[in-house]
């Protein structure tokens, strides 16, 4: 009959604690915990093993995620606690495509583009708090995240210039000056020119584990890496026309 000091592992980057508590054979108690019996036509071999208490903490809360016990048999190593899985990511390809941002432009890029000297508006529509997660066999990695900040890229005969803001803004009146957008670009040469919009994203995520004894327990939330997406250019052609009497 195999048995052991009581231990206790931490789950790698979580607040998690498995506790593992070693349980003595006491009085005789039917039926007997922890009893194999195999029967064949010329013996019956019975085995014993030793019977174990387990229990899993969140030592953030100091909530019990579970608790059950188990058999740990002769010449059988111990069960042990599963990793946590990993958070969704960047190179996600889900988590990619649900985070990725169109680019909203006044002068469009249907009309005839942008137009030299004339302000070019950007935003973009915002998705308010949104939730992925990444699933592995036996464990699911949920997170709830939102935009924290944005760049647009515009990539041109002039070189690469950046404009930044934290919020999507809306799309501007074309007969206003812009109010609304989060950001402005005005063109200085004619041509073709590359914008992208990237997004960092932050927010907080949950992991689901499955035990085979006790069922999906969940520990987090954790604080969750930025995650900087960022969409496919497009390409933006910029004219230049002597008098303006409005927006293209």
């Amino acid at each position: 009959q195999p048995g052991g000091a009581n231990s206790t592992v931490a789950v790698p980057a979580s607040p998690v604690v498995w506790n593992r508590y070693f349980i003595p054979a006491t009085a005789v108690v039917e039926p007997v915990p922890c009893r194999r019996t195999n029967e064949t036509a010329d013996e019956i071999v019975i085995t014993y093993g030793a019977q174990w208490l387990v229990t899993v903490y969140n030592t953030d809360t100091g909530d019990l995620l579970a608790i059950y016990t188990y058999c740990e048999w002769p010449g059988e190593d111990p069960p042990q606690p599963p990793p946590l899985p990993e958070p969704p990511s960047e190179s996600d390809v889900d988590t990619r495509e649900i985070l990725a941002l169109e680019v909203g432009i006044n002068p469009p890029v249907d009309g005839i583009g942008g137009v030299t000297q004339l302000d070019t508006w950007f935003w973009c529509d915002d998705p308010g708090i949104v939730d992925v997660e990444a699933r592995t066999t036996g464990s699911v990695a949920s997170a709830a995240v939102g935009i924290t900040e944005l760049v647009w890229t515009i990539t041109g005969p002039s070189g690469t210039e950046t404009r930044t803001a934290t919020t999507c803004g809306t799309e501007p009146d074309p007969e206003s000056n812009g109010e609304g957008a989060a950001a402005t670009w005005t063109p200085t040469r004619t041509g073709d020119h590359l914008i992208s919009l990237g997004a960092t994203w932050n927010g907080t995520w949950t992991a689901q584990i499955w035990l085979d004894r006790y069922g999906w327990i969940t520990a987090g939330p954790f604080p969750l890496t930025p995650l900087t997406i960022t969409g496919e250019p497009v390409t933006y052609p910029v004219v230049e026309i002597q008098t303006v009497g409005g927006r293209p």
